[in-house]
């Protein structure tokens, strides 16, 4: 299950910065009628601004940053994806 991948990997990101990390993720997911083992590649281009703004009320705007961008990569690390030649 990739979703379940994906949601493991943004917890991994997100939890250093808040102890709110599974709630974020779990709100943002529900947003978009998902739960976090249902997560797609597609749907990190919607998760990581959503969950960059909720970090950055946390913990600031250079860490909600780095979050976002942190989870924007994410979507370049799926085996099945080739990058453009």
């Amino acid at each position: 299950m990739p979703g379940v991948k994906y949601a493991e990997q943004i917890l991994e990101i997100v939890s250093p910065f808040t102890i709110f990390a599974a709630s974020i993720l779990g709100r943002h997911c529900k947003a978009i009628g998902k739960t976090p083992a249902d997560i797609t590649r597609e749907d990190l281009e919607y998760l990581a601004p959503a969950i960059e703004r909720s970090v950055t009320l946390f913990a600031g705007a250079d860490k909600g940053r780095l979050v976002g961008q942190r989870i924007q990569k994410l979507r370049g690390s799926d085996p099945k994806v080739r990058a453009p030649a």
